[in-house]
């Protein structure tokens, strides 16, 4: 309105306005969606000269990809959208430029060359048009500056946070992100509004006494079985600490240490957390297992025993519903157990399982190896006992890794002409979505592997059941590979979690999730404009609908607590100084306060670790090496 246009009248194509005027007024573009307009500086008197003396100069060069000058239109766009960028240059000093394009999708790489849009006397603008997508896709972008025989690049710096760039005489590929998804892509409207609390269900309430699982029970054939709550008989109990040395009654107990947390002492809690302002409940694995976390699934079909029956989860599904509060399941669709009623490894099922035969109906589904007879737990291909060995998640034997391209196995999960009869719809009749464990081991995604369909007929089934069903991704990366609009609509925030924690963190914090080498990254301080640089960076990589569906988490089962993570003492003490009765929490919990003040407020659902909300946090351990461990650590019994 302030320069006389309707942006209304702009075309729905995404294609900028764009006018040349002898009057006062200069180039401009305007972004139709936003009304933002990105206009080039007036004229500024005489060129700085340059010239073409092979040396490009540096201090000239620039590219913000947040600002619509240099890209229209800013951030994602859906496909069928043409891009314009622009590369600043000084006046007369580069005789050519270029963009490098990559297209993940595709693999295909382009160098498109680039003209000059307008001179101000002081720079050149340099522009190119990115060419309309017609499939979701991300482009990877970054300039390529020439003067005669010298060659140098503008790319992102090293901080990958986008934004102002960085010149380098190699390239360091660091390139931009230019994120194409599709236009009817959807996330549920009650996420972006809801309020997440994660439960660790043998963890947070005993309600039923009757199923909990005794000390001794047969575990993976481990000598003496399971443990009961850290081998005491109070609930109120520490977890004791599997790393300690042998003398100690639960060294080497971590998943086979059991409470006895279930569904009913869940359904019993409803009013406390409906009061605290909670309006979506996720938890960890409720299906048939043999271990207390359920990530090792016995049966996806089954309730597990130890939890409750189906009719338990019925009432607690309607118990919900009357508090207009929604249910998130936590779907494990890369592995089973090596227990299981498909693998059966230790010959406990009526079903012949893979491990057992050669000619089980399961076989398929699971990665084998012939060896030496004697020297596998499985069965041959020839009939052979003990003469195979089997692809396993990360090597752990207990968890034999799915064939996600099997058939069966997708008949089972999603692909069956009644959802209904599959893992993934049967249980959207009474639940509201899904959290996907490691999911980029299942489907690497719409840009990692743009044939694999396996997320796009899950999202397909899943919807089908319940359209306004959720589906969350574990990926503690950018996570744009699921986020296009075709299989996931969001993912736990673990990029959010490290930039609000580090933004109240004034010492480095790393541990065995948080260090150089994870994607969850050191939880190094951040000044305001770092911080600011990290949420406008997710921004601009991901689609609204998703950005909007984000799990914003500070902790979960996998990390250590947030108040841990939050205190400055981590990096002099050792576990024994967090033992002391009247250790002094309070400034961890006043930037906890601080940082929860963040997670309200941005976009996206904050999400609670079970006990965050009292500042839970037990015992804490670190493994052989001197680095901060997080399980179990971080499966206290809520203390009720």
């Amino acid at each position: 309105d302030a320069i006389g246009l309707d942006n209304r009248s702009i075309n729905a194509a995404n294609i900028p306005f764009t006018t040349y005027t002898d009057g006062d007024i200069v180039p401009f573009v305007v972004d139709y969606r936003t009304g933002r307009v990105g206009a080039f500086p007036p004229p500024a008197g005489e060129p700085p000269e340059p010239g073409h003396d092979n040396e490009v100069w540096w201090d000239f060069l620039g590219h913000d990809s947040r600002d619509t000058l240099y890209r229209t239109p800013g951030g994602p766009v859906t496909t069928g959208t043409e891009v314009i960028l622009r590369l600043r240059a000084a006046q007369g000093d580069l005789t050519e430029a270029k963009l490098r394009l990559y297209n993940d999708r595709t693999n295909v790489q382009s160098i498109l060359p680039m003209s000059i849009a307008y001179s101000d006397g002081t720079y050149d603008w340099w522009e190119v048009t990115v060419p309309a997508s017609a499939q979701p896709t991300v482009w990877w972008y970054r300039f390529i500056a020439i003067d005669g025989t010298d060659t140098d690049f503008y790319e992102d710096d090293a901080a990958r946070t986008m934004g102002w760039g960085q010149a380098f005489d190699e390239s360091e590929d660091f390139s931009y992100q230019l994120t194409v998804y599709t236009p009817d892509f959807e996330t549920p409207e009650w996420i972006k509004n809801a309020i997440v609390y994660q439960v660790f269900p043998d963890r947070f309430r005993d309600g039923d006494p009757t199923n909990n699982k005794p000390a001794g029970t047969f575990f993976y054939g481990e000598e003496g079985g399971t443990v009961y709550r850290s081998d005491t008989e109070e609930w109120n109990t520490y977890i004791c600490d599997p790393r300690a040395d042998t003398n100690d009654p639960c060294e080497g107990s971590y998943s086979k240490n059991f409470y006895g947390g279930d569904l009913e002492g869940l359904e019993a809690k409803l009013d406390y957390l409906d009061d605290l302002g909670v309006t979506a409940i996720y938890l960890n694995p409720i299906f048939e297992s043999p271990s207390n976390h359920g990530y090792d699934t016995t049966d996806y079909m089954t309730i597990n025993s130890m939890f409750g029956s189906e009719s338990d989860f019925l009432n607690l599904a309607n118990e919900l519903e009357a508090r207009d509060m929604r249910l998130i399941l936590d779907g494990v669709f890369n592995h089973v157990s090596s227990d299981s009623i498909y693998f059966d490894r230790y010959s406990l099922y009526d079903e012949v399982g893979a491990c057992e035969s050669n000619t089980s109906p399961y076989r398929n589904w699971f990665y084998f190896t012939d060896v030496t007879p004697g020297t596998g737990p499985c069965m041959s291909s020839t009939g052979v006992a003990n003469a195979a060995t089997y692809v396993s998640w990360w090597g752990y034997d207990s968890l034999p890794k799915l064939n996600s391209t099997n058939p069966g196995v997708r008949a089972l999960i999603w692909d069956n002409t009644d959802p209904y009869d599959t893992v993934g719809g049967n249980w959207m009749g009474n639940a509201d979505g899904w959290r996907l464990d490691v999911g980029a081991d299942v489907d690497p995604g719409t840009t990692g592997d743009p044939t694999n369909d396996y997320w796009e007929g899950f999202r397909e089934t899943v919807k089908e059941v319940n359209d306004e069903a959720y589906i969350t991704g574990e990926e503690w990366g950018i996570a744009n590979s699921w986020l296009l609009g075709g299989e996931w609509d969001a993912v736990m925030n673990y990029q959010f979690s490290s930039a609000v924690l580090s933004l109240w963190r004034d010492s480095t914090f790393t541990d065995n999730d948080h260090n150089a080498g994870s994607s969850a990254g050191p939880l190094a301080p951040l000044s305001m404009s770092q911080f600011d640089d990290r949420i406008l960076n997710l921004q601009e990589r991901y689609a609204p609908q998703a950005l909007y569906a984000m799990m914003n988490l500070f902790g979960s089962h996998d990390t250590n607590r947030a108040l841990f993570m939050l205190d400055e003492n981590t990096s002099t003490l050792d576990p024994s100084g967090y033992l002391i009765p009247d250790y002094n929490w309070t400034p961890a919990i006043n930037k906890l306060k601080g940082a929860v003040l963040v997670q309200m407020t941005m976009p996206g659902a904050p999400t609670i670790y079970y006990g965050d909300e009292i500042g839970l946090v037990g015992p804490v351990a670190k493994d052989g090496s001197g680095v901060w461990q997080d399980d179990p650590y971080n499966r206290q019994p809520y203390p009720w």
